[in-house]
Formats: structure tokens, C-alpha cells, sequence
């Protein structure tokens, strides 16, 4: 030591002290803080202080759950992650520390706490207050393992995934695809009957609609642009291959899943059960001079579809197989008079044929046939 240079005297509190003794008795820090009304680093600095070492690990998980044979719990977890989960690595002395991160609305608290007992583990799940424009608090479950984030990139779970996921290795696995669903899928009832739809980018949507033809050969299904910017894209399954699809992804008993969206899986196969035994039971009846009776009542397919309580496409079907399909039309009713009238009432010829129920090609034919042309 320099001459003249005295050692610096370390002044420790009585506060210190206690608060050093609780931490030696298995006390954590942030209790320890919240006794004491201080923030946690205080606790920290006075543990330095009196160089008394940090406690080791406490919190365990299985960093084998992801490795190979995936089991079908497994899959369902990659899926979950690939669409709700965040891989992330943070900065812990010094050195890069990979971790996963689920959070969840406060409503889907059980899930968030089946996937911690699938990992095995002790960390504790947070409860966030509300974002702004959030009504619900979140549910925030975290784990830091290199082991882990290492098996879920062999099949494309990795960091700023959101516009860049690409399904590896699982696209044929069911699970999967439920895992998928639940994170990032929509299910529902709508006036026009059962919908199951998924979002996601072209890496995630191709692979879903192969997995679709896979075990629904004859599935109808839309596919659109969702979000034109960000290059999101949505696929669509309506009506009856809904419930089929549900049927499949969603039996009355299966683990893990997401329990109100298994809920709304078992009312759409309900409605598909029903559906299908009113099809068969009351459309295989119809007659073609039923369906020409109704058609010259409503003058409109679609509406003759909803009194029979028939899809649209199952209309079209029929017809072709009654021999309807091009029935003449009957305007013995329209006179001159009657669309002379509406025309000058209206004076929109669209408007017209939507007044008198005439598709706009069939009344051009009428205003031809009257001589009526130059009105």
C-alpha cells in the first residue's frame, strides 16, 4: 500500500446485519426488501458488504422433454410455443442466456400452469397488471435453458419468429396442429355455420393446408391476405369440414389443450352431428317440383337454401342431381306496365330487377322482348 494511503473503514448498519442474518436463515431477497421497505439491490450491496455468498439454484425443470421421440404432448407444446410462446436471450454476467417466455390473459391461467408441470418445473408464474388497451391482466411464465431453446429451433421455434415461422419436422403430426390452433387459431358458431380459422405467415399457412389435405382429402377451405403490411395470411374451414376437422384435432377426451377452445371443438362436432343426420334424413326427400315450387315463391336460391335448411353448395348439388339446374324461369306475371312503373319510380335499372326479384341479364331480355330499350 502507498505511504500515506490508509484502508477505507466499511460502515455496516445494524439494518444490514439483520437483514444478512434472514438472508443466512433461507429468507429470499425480494422478501427480504419488502420487510424492510428497501429496493433489492440494498439487500444485494449489504450482502457484498459482509461477503456473504449468493444462495445456489433453486428452481428445476426437465431439459429432456423436446428431445427425440417427441411425444404427442411434446408436439402440441412446439405448436403452442410456434404461435404464443417468445424465445429470447438475455444478458446474465456478461454472457448470452437463452430463454422461453409464454404469457397468456389471466383467463388461461391453468394453461400457462400445465405447460410449467409439463417442463417439471419450480419457477413461479407472474401475474402482470393490464397493458394499455387491455382490460385483462396477463399470466407470465419463464425459463432460461440452452438445452431447451436448442431442441425447439429444430423445429422452428426461434426468436422474432412471428414473420418468419416455418414448420419443421411436424407438419403430419395432429398435436401439432392443435398446439397451433390454440395459440394463434379461431374457433366458432357464426350465423353461416361452424368456422375454424388459423393466421400465420406462408412458412406456417402452406404447411397447415397440406396437413388439411392429408386427412380431409375433400376439404374446402378459403385462403386470404389477412394483414397486406406485415404479410400475414388466414385459411378458413366452414360448415361441415369444420366439424370434421374439429372431430379430429379435438376428441371428447385429449391432453394438453386448451379447455375453451375444446369447448367450442365439441359444440361444432355437436353441430355437425345434427346437421348431418337433418341432411340425410330430410334432403334425400326433396322433389324437383318441391325445389320449383319454392323457387317461384322466393325467386332466389339462396333463400330457397335457408327455408330447406341447406348449404348453398348442397342446393347446387341438388339441383344437378333433380335435373333442375336450368329450369326455365317463369315472367309470365311481368308486363310492360309493371316495369314502365318501376322505372319511373326508381330510375335505376338495377334497382329495378332488385324491386321486382329479376337477376339484371333476365330483365336486359324482358326490356328487349317489350321493346323497351330506349327508356
Amino acid at each position: 500500500m502507498p505511504k500515506g494511503v490508509y484502508p477505507r473503514k466499511v460502515k455496516i448498519s445494524d439494518q444490514q446485519r439483520q437483514m444478512a442474518a434472514e438472508y443466512q436463515s433461507r429468507v429470499s431477497v425480494t422478501k427480504i426488501a419488502r420487510r424492510y421497505n428497501v429496493c433489492e439491490s440494498a439487500v444485494l450491496h449489504a450482502l457484498k458488504k459482509l461477503g456473504i455468498p449468493r444462495h445456489g439454484k433453486r428452481h428445476f425443470l426437465c431439459e429432456t422433454v423436446f428431445d427425440e421421440p417427441l411425444t404427442d404432448a411434446a408436439c402440441y407444446w412446439v405448436g403452442f410455443l410456434m404461435a404464443d410462446g417468445c424465445i429470447t436471450y438475455r444478458l446474465r454476467t456478461g454472457q448470452s442466456q437463452p430463454s422461453i417466455h409464454l404469457c397468456l390473459a389471466s383467463q388461461d391461467l391453468e394453461h400457462v400452469q400445465a405447460f410449467r408441470s409439463f417442463l417439471g418445473a419450480t419457477h413461479r408464474i407472474r401475474i402482470e397488471p393490464p397493458r394499455k388497451g387491455n382490460e385483462q391482466s396477463g399470466a407470465r411464465f419463464s425459463v432460461a435453458s440452452t438445452r431447451l431453446v436448442s431442441a425447439l429451433a429444430r423445429f422452428g421455434v426461434v426468436p422474432r419468429k412471428s414473420l418468419t415461422a416455418q414448420v419443421q419436422l411436424l407438419g403430419d403430426r395432429i398435436p401439432f396442429w392443435r398446439g397451433m390452433i390454440d395459440g394463434d387459431g379461431c374457433l366458432g358458431i357464426y350465423d353461416t355455420g361452424p368456422r375454424i380459422s388459423l393466421l400465420g405467415p406462408l412458412g406456417v399457412i402452406e404447411p397447415y393446408i397440406e396437413f388439411l389435405k392429408l386427412i380431409l382429402p375433400s376439404v374446402r377451405y378459403s385462403f386470404r391476405l389477412k394483414q397486406k403490411e406485415i404479410g400475414l395470411f388466414m385459411v378458413d374451414v366452414n360448415r361441415h369440414d369444420a366439424a370434421d376437422l374439429a372431430s379430429i384435432l379435438y376428441p371428447p377426451i385429449c391432453s394438453p389443450v386448451l379447455s375453451r377452445k375444446h369447448q367450442i371443438a365439441q359444440q361444432i362436432i355437436h353441430w355437425g352431428r345434427e346437421s348431418t343426420s337433418k341432411r340425410y334424413n330430410d334432403w334425400s326427400k326433396i322433389t324437383a317440383e318441391q325445389l320449383i315450387d319454392l323457387y317461384r315463391i322466393h325467386r332466389d336460391w339462396k333463400r330457397v337454401g335457408e327455408v330447406l335448411g341447406m348449404p348453398f353448395h348442397q342446393i347446387y348439388n341438388t339441383r344437378n342431381q333433380l335435373g333442375v339446374a336450368r329450369m326455365p324461369l317463369d315472367y309470365s306475371w311481368i308486363t310492360p306496365g309493371i316495369i314502365t312503373e318501376a322505372y319511373e319510380r326508381i330510375r335505376n335499372w338495377r334497382k329495378v330487377g332488385a324491386e321486382l326479384n329479376i337477376p339484371r341479364t333476365h330483365l336486359a331480355e324482358l326490356r328487349q322482348r317489350f321493346n323497351m330499350l330506349p327508356i
